[in-house]
């Protein structure tokens, strides 16, 4: 993965990631294997250094170091793994993408220890099918009480929307299942939490959704927490999709300033990350496990490493401050060289 990030950090604002959460990332990076799609979480207050590194896992017999499958959870992942390939398994069908998320809070661990998201298909469309992938779960236990928080999730759920991901927060003490619910519309979020046994004792949510309506696409992403209770903390991942500059946009991350949420040097980065890189095999950085690949394609294709802001997301918890963190993605594909770069 060092490979891969030598060629987009030259492109990554010091505001965003600084020179301490970068060495985090570089240190990571020489343990894990290249993903082809990636992105830092950065955290837009003042004074938040901390910067967390996700990488897609493909559907892969992905070779993983030694070390690694010592501890359980890598080799619970490991295990996972080996099902979800192949086509006769259950999940076969179930998994779309494994998702993982490194806290880089502090310089990463030999075995660094990871969050996992598994990204579920539109084909889990039932409680029974959510509970069940739910004891997939790495080093979690599911009770009855977690089970039946799970299953008043799935069917409290609006038409439009489904659950997209089921998360094992591996790293962090909080034994919690992340819920990720998509396609859910902003102004249908209150009512969805009411019917799930969430509690606001400040009611600012209803303010803050008007707010985002009036900034911000109206379908978002909402995170919650499913353990022996729905826990407070939720988060909303908000969207701006139309093509960039975009009015809005700007008038998204003007409000997060005004709400003291970002700073002026973090909303002025945010738009200096965006852009491609022409992947070169004879420039010595070019990752070495893309080479084959690049040389085959030569002519055919253009071998490119793109760069986007993903989403913008708010954590919203009663009785505490809102936090604001970007979401920086980039990756690697080949685009027909028919097909003008500037496309």
């Amino acid at each position: 993965m060092e490979d891969y990030l030598n060629v987009v950090v030259p492109y990554l604002p010091s505001e965003l990631v600084s020179d301490s959460a970068l060495s985090n990332i570089r240190a990571l990076s020489k343990v894990l294997p290249p993903f082809s799609l990636a992105g830092f979480e950065s955290r837009l207050g003042t004074a938040q250094p901390v910067v967390d590194l996700l990488v897609r896992f493909p559907r892969l017999k992905l070779p993983l170091p030694q070390a690694f499958l010592a501890h359980s959870a890598w080799r619970s992942l490991h295990n996972l793994c080996q099902a979800w390939v192949q086509p006769s398994s259950e999940l076969y069908d179930q998994l779309q993408h494994i998702w993982l998320e490194f806290d880089l809070d502090r310089p990463p661990a030999s075995v660094p220890i990871p969050c996992l998201f598994l990204s579920l298909s539109d084909t889990v469309k039932d409680a029974r099918s959510l509970v069940k992938l739910a004891h997939r779960l790495p080093e979690h236990t599911i009770s009855a009480s977690i089970a039946a928080n799970l299953t008043r999730c799935a069917h409290a759920l609006p038409a439009n929307a489904r659950i997209e991901h089921l998360g094992a927060m591996l790293s962090r003490p909080n034994q919690a299942i992340r819920v990720v619910v998509s396609g859910i519309r902003l102004q249908q979020i209150p009512e969805y939490l009411t019917k799930i046994g969430w509690h606001d004792s400040t009611n600012r949510l209803t303010a803050l959704i008007s707010n985002l309506l009036e900034r911000v696409d109206s379908v978002a992403i909402l995170d919650l927490d499913v353990g022996e209770q729905i826990l407070p903390k939720i988060g909303i991942e908000c969207f701006n999709r139309q093509p960039s500059p975009h009015p809005r946009q700007q008038q998204f991350l003007d409000y997060l300033v005004g709400q003291e949420l970002c700073t002026l040097e973090k909303q002025a980065a945010i738009a200096q990350w965006t852009g491609l890189s022409q992947n070169i095999p004879q420039n010595d950085a070019a990752p070495t496990n893309l080479m084959w690949g690049d040389l085959f394609l030569r002519g055919k294709a253009h071998s490119i490493f793109w760069r986007s802001v993903s989403h913008i997301k708010l954590s919203y918890q009663p009785e505490q401050p809102l936090d604001a963190k970007a979401y920086l993605a980039f990756g690697h594909n080949w685009f027909d060289a028919s097909v003008p770069l500037s496309a």
